[in-house]
């Protein structure tokens, strides 16, 4: 067996098996400053032929010994012949205890790695005191929120979230009042005038007597619409109109009561957002030419009558649609997968959609506009709260451009 000594106080034994150069280099690098020797004793006298390795470790740190006196030891040692090996392990624990109380043990584990984990431990405890954590990416986080402190200036908001006018004018509103704020009257009015200059063309070319093609007016136009939001709500899209008027299980009574089912699709197959007359050289300029009048005008009526919170969002939406649209796009990670992109911003508190415009295609850029196309979007979409020191978050494919830290 191999027996190291320590005297600092403390003998530990290690069997034959143990490598002799890794027991020395564990013994040096775990207690400092000491001496290794190795010198041949004899473990019993019935095996004279088998002579084992003994390291012994003098330690210097707490007791001068001289190199005389450490040849003694080693001496003593190597003449010793104890009866067997019990014996010599009690005179050198004895020896051990009368040079000192203290235990030194030499661990054959790897002193290095021991010494790194406790590091660590001691890291982790100093970041827990201070208060603050380090990411993998040594971003700095902190255990508990800041105190509350004055308002930098750039976070000041200059106006305040919620309603304003002309939504303040009317305190009490009923549902349809609300309703009416954003689509207002001149949005209908839009509607039923583009709506009839289409009713006018389809009568003219048909010499069928029909009582349904006639002209609609608002209070029409707005039943109309009532239906369309009901085909939503009880999530009729695709389901057969037809059984939405049935006098069976299947009909809801409410729609024959509006209007009969050949009206309806009279109006819907009749429904214009834009002046027919004008259109072929507006789509020249603007690929959105059938639907941008009524779409720019619902979207400044959400920002006439609501004023956002400091926090709003950026994101995209699919408006699922499969026919033909030459500004259809195709994402697949969006559940209808085919339809008509909007670009959208909302406010973070109440969702409530404060701008928006439709994706038509690549813009016409000059050669000097280097941003990206998500720098393009925020830029487009932020434009009304410019200066408002609001907050915009947007998700993870981009839309935040990296030079923008606050608006």
């Amino acid at each position: 067996m191999h027996v190291v000594k320590s005297y600092t106080g403390g003998v530990q034994t290690y069997p034959t098996g143990h490598n002799y150069a890794n027991i020395s280099r564990v013994a040096q690098a775990t207690l400092p400053r000491l001496h290794v020797f190795s010198v041949p004793i004899r473990i019993s006298q019935q095996e004279d032929a088998r002579r084992e390795q003994v390291l012994v470790v003098l330690s210097i740190m707490n007791r001068n010994l001289s190199t005389q006196t450490i040849q003694d030891l080693l001496q003593e040692t190597t003449d010793s012949e104890p009866e067997d090996v019990d014996e010599f392990r009690a005179d050198l624990q004895d020896e051990a205890d009368d040079i000192s109380d203290a235990e030194t043990e030499v661990s054959d584990h790897n002193t290095e790695s021991e010494l790194s984990e406790d590091e660590e431990q001691d890291e982790v405890q100093t970041e827990r005191q201070s208060g603050f954590f380090y990411g993998k990416n040594r971003y700095k986080w902190a255990e508990n929120p800041p105190a509350s402190s004055r308002t930098r200036a750039h976070n000041i908001i200059i106006h305040l979230p919620g309603i304003k006018s002309p939504a303040l004018e009317k305190p009490n509103m009923t549902p349809i009042e609300a309703w009416s704020l954003l689509i207002s009257s001149d949005i209908l009015n839009s509607l039923v005038e583009y709506t009839n200059q289409k009713i006018t063309m389809s009568s003219g070319n048909s010499t069928a007597n029909v009582t349904y093609t006639n002209h609609v007016d608002i209070e029409e136009m707005r039943a109309f619409i009532g239906l369309m939001f009901l085909c939503g709500i009880f999530k009729s899209g695709r389901e057969n109109v037809q059984s939405l008027w049935s006098t069976k299980v299947t009909g809801r009574p409410i729609f024959r009561t509006v209007m009969s089912l050949n009206r309806f699709l009279f109006l819907l197959s009749c429904l214009c957002f834009d002046d027919l007359s004008t259109r072929e050289q507006r789509k020249l300029d603007d690929p959105l030419a059938l639907i941008s009048e009524i779409f720019h005008a619902f979207i400044a009526n959400c920002q006439a009558n609501y004023s956002c919170s400091e926090y709003l969002t950026v994101d995209e939406m699919l408006v699922s649609f499969r026919g033909r649209c030459k500004f259809r796009v195709y994402i697949k990670s969006k559940p209808g997968r085919y339809g008509i992109k909007i670009q959208c911003l909302c406010d973070a508190k109440t969702f409530y959609l404060f701008n928006a415009f439709i994706y038509h295609g690549k813009e016409n850029t000059s050669r000097e506009d280097k941003r990206s196309v998500p720098t393009r979007t925020v830029m487009k979409l932020a434009k009304p709260i410019y200066g408002t020191n609001r907050n915009i978050t947007g998700d993870t494919t981009g839309f935040l451009p990296s030079n923008w830290s606050r608006h």
